[in-house]
């Protein structure tokens, strides 16, 4: 049982170290943010990086005071839990993840400069999260829970046990039954055809007398 656990975690840390990274090409319209769904980790590190694609502009040449770019992060409830802002035209944020849950990622511009030459701006949205994910893993998982499978499925193991020797039990008895049928069908055959033997020798002994009868009563006349 300890193995089947074992190889369930380790099937899960395989499933979470190939989203550990998400590389997102996302197209940003003035005043529609884009958002983007994930599940992180108690003690978790996410790394949230954009950078503009389609548009070449000097940056030195654009106001630092302007919030160019907004991220926020949200919990499953909606909440909003942090916002990053950000005049530059690529920028990286960290947040550190307090509890496992479903977070929601949005990043948006209203930046009118941005959007008047082609009405749209195209971004790469990188979210990366830290490399230390079975510790993640082990502090958001509580021992109970662990328990709780390891006793649930033993419980299981010895249904699934109990069942299968029924089924030898049922299958044995069945194999038991055939040769008692078996044994029983040779026996009758046997008995009837000792019994038909009976019946032809018990025939012919009395058509032997019978003949001898007959032939005294015909030597008398």
């Amino acid at each position: 049982m300890k193995s089947s656990i074992n190889i369930l975690f380790l099937f899960i840390l395989f499933i979470t170290l190939l989203s550990n990274s998400t590389c997102l090409y996302r197209t940003l319209f003035m005043n529609k943010p884009k958002c983007y769904f994930d599940t992180f980790y108690s003690e978790q590190n996410i790394i949230m990086k954009y950078k503009v694609l389609n548009i070449d502009i000097d940056e030195t040449l654009l106001p630092t005071n302007y919030n160019r770019f907004i991220i926020k992060l949200y919990d499953s409830s909606n909440a909003q839990l942090n916002m990053y802002t950000s005049s530059k035209l690529k920028g990286k944020f960290s947040y550190s993840i307090e509890k496992s849950d479903m977070y929601k990622i949005c990043i948006e511009s209203n930046d009118k400069d941005l959007y008047s030459g082609k009405g749209m701006i195209k971004i790469q949205f990188k979210i990366e999260s830290s490399d230390d994910v079975m510790d993640s893993l082990k502090n958001s998982a509580d021992l109970k829970d662990f328990e709780l499978v390891d006793d649930k499925m033993k419980r299981l193991a010895k249904k699934t046990d109990n069942i299968l020797n029924m089924q030898k039990y049922q299958f044995k008895m069945e194999n038991r039954f055939s040769k008692s049928q078996l044994s029983s069908h040779r026996r009758i055959v046997v008995l009837t055809i000792i019994q038909i033997i009976i019946l032809i020798i018990v025939g012919v002994y009395h058509i032997m007398n019978l003949r001898k009868v007959f032939k005294n009563k015909i030597s008398s006349y």
